[in-house]
């Protein structure tokens, strides 16, 4: 009765539009390169995770090596026939350029275009464990474009990809209809790249945005898909956080519930760790080099277990028991800037606070204090033990759930 009041309350807090996004949690699943190495060990421990939502290519140069004939076969080219039997699917990335085409660059000329476009239609029809195409990675950077036509300023970049996008989307839903789009392609939450794309004429060609929010504060994620849902094409398109990770062991779990949590609140309806397997690049994967899940987090966690969840005993809390998530402002004994955040099924919930170290902890018999009475130290039977570190800044504070 008590959870059931304070998830009314909270519900009412929110504006409407945010509490419908929220009622589902967004889909979780993880970045792979089994179209650059196959790893079947890999793959089998993605079972453990669990992960049963792929990103992953398989790639142009390796498959179309005569043009206009395509080729599937060896572990490479053939890996997502792996995943029906997992009860698994996959976006398909295309993004690289071909040597035989535009001599290697990013698509441009309409031969590069339209062949870049025959090959995921394709693609598509030969595995049917694919779900959705993301058309190009990160095409508002310089890391995964070359060439002319794509080092030019940014409107002409975004006419550049927007054809692209196009061709391929007609390709596409031409051979596989039900085949979503997933379209901008974006590093971070670049609110200029996608005007851009919208006034090349984008939208029409995609089922959902992509963006990938590296350096990102979570608290702050929310205001940037804010900022980006006043482009009017953007109002009611769906948006997917295809890459999101992070480089240290001991924060990425906290991390991990912290971004899952105000995308769900953002209405993302999909998210996918980067990476599931070590990939050189310095962020953390689910699964390490030995084909074992990594078991990280904090040793003072008072989430899950006393040792801390890991990042894949998180991802499965979040995949077993995300039922909804809400969010509101607290005022506990005068200080604001306190956030109850997710709720995981009927039990749990993730609260974590900005610049508050007081009210509101995490204890062996937890429940909200300040919810009912305006207090900094929690009732005397309870074990003094502080829900937050001591820092006093967001990036270092520690992420917990606590069950009601």
């Amino acid at each position: 009765m008590r959870l059931a009041a304070l998830s009314l309350a909270i519900a009412l807090a929110l504006p409407v539009g945010l509490a419908a996004q929220a009622s589902e949690p967004p889909a979780l699943g993880a970045a792979t390169n089994f179209g650059q190495s196959w790893q079947p060990d890999m793959l089998s421990a993605s079972k453990q995770v669990p992960v049963t939502d792929f990103r992953d290519a398989v790639y142009w140069r390796d498959i179309e090596r005569t043009p206009g004939a395509y080729d599937f076969d060896g572990p490479r080219r053939n890996w997502p026939d792996h995943l029906p039997a997992l009860g698994a699917g996959m976006s398909l990335t295309v993004n690289n350029g071909h040597p035989a085409y535009d001599g290697g660059n990013t698509p441009l000329s309409p031969e590069a275009v339209g062949a870049f476009a025959r090959f995921a239609a394709t693609t598509v029809t030969r595995f049917p464990a694919i779900h959705s195409v993301e058309v190009g990675n990160e095409m508002n950077s310089d890391t995964f474009v070359s060439g002319p036509g794509w080092d030019a300023n940014l409107q002409t970049r975004a006419q550049s990809y927007s054809a692209l996008l196009a061709e391929t989307a007609r390709a596409v839903r031409a051979a596989r209809p039900e085949i979503r789009i997933l379209g901008g392609a974006a590093h971070s939450v670049p609110l200029a790249w996608f005007e851009a794309l919208f006034a090349a004429g984008a939208a029409p060609h995609m089922d959902a945005l992509v963006i990938h929010p590296y350096g990102v504060a979570p608290e702050h994620l929310g205001a940037l898909i804010g900022q980006l849902r006043t482009l009017p094409e953007a109002v009611d398109m769906p948006i997917q956080v295809t890459e999101f990770g992070h480089e240290d062991a001991a924060r990425a779990p906290d991390y991990l519930l912290k971004s899952y949590c105000l995308m769900a609140l953002s209405g993302v309806e999909r998210v996918i760790w980067y990476p599931l397997n070590p990939r050189g690049d310095g962020l953390e994967p689910l699964v390490d080099a030995r084909s074992n899940i990594t078991r990280w987090g904090a040793p003072t966690s008072c989430y899950l277990t006393s040792a801390g969840p890991g990042i894949s005993r998180l991802s499965r809390l979040i995949r077993s028991h995300m039922a909804a998530c809400l969010a509101t402002t607290l005022l506990c004994s005068g200080v604001r800037r306190v956030r109850l955040l997710c709720a995981t099924g009927f039990a749990r919930w993730t609260l974590w606070a900005t610049r508050c170290r007081q009210t509101c902890a995490c204890h062996a018999r937890p429940r909200l204090s300040c919810l009912r009475k305006k207090t900094s130290k929690p009732p005397s039977p309870w074990p003094r033990r502080p829900f937050w570190p001591t820092a006093s800044t967001s990036s270092h504070l520690t992420a917990r759930v606590i069950r009601l």
